[in-house]
């Protein structure tokens, strides 16, 4: 059984403790009033090697990011060229078959 000890008292058993109302408006209230964050600013916290690091690390975060993003377009791109280039290997046998069979009729 979960024991809880109040200042100066002795240890109760939660069981025997009274039950509080618990009004969740009052609390959410409270809360966003004490941790506003509009107010909060956490650059106020932090040292100048620490805003550097963290700077240095949101930049290293989008490089990567971009990096990733250009391999996935730039094999998009490889994958359209060669869907081309078969296609046009494919128009080229065909047109070289026609252009044969034309030559033969007329001779």
């Amino acid at each position: 059984m979960a024991y809880f000890s109040e200042k100066g008292g002795s240890p109760k058993a939660w069981e025997e403790a009274p039950a509080q109302a618990y009004d969740e408006d009052a609390y959410e209230e409270e809360f966003l009033d004490e941790y506003d964050e509009d107010d909060y600013d956490y650059d106020d916290y932090l040292t100048e090697e620490e805003y550097q690091d963290a700077r240095r690390f949101r930049f290293r975060m989008a490089a990567g990011l971009l990096d990733f993003l250009l391999v996935v377009v730039g094999m998009v791109v490889i994958l359209l060229l060669a869907a081309l280039l078969v296609n046009m290997i494919t128009w080229l046998q065909g047109d070289i078959d026609q252009m044969f069979t034309l030559l033969q009729r007329n001779l």
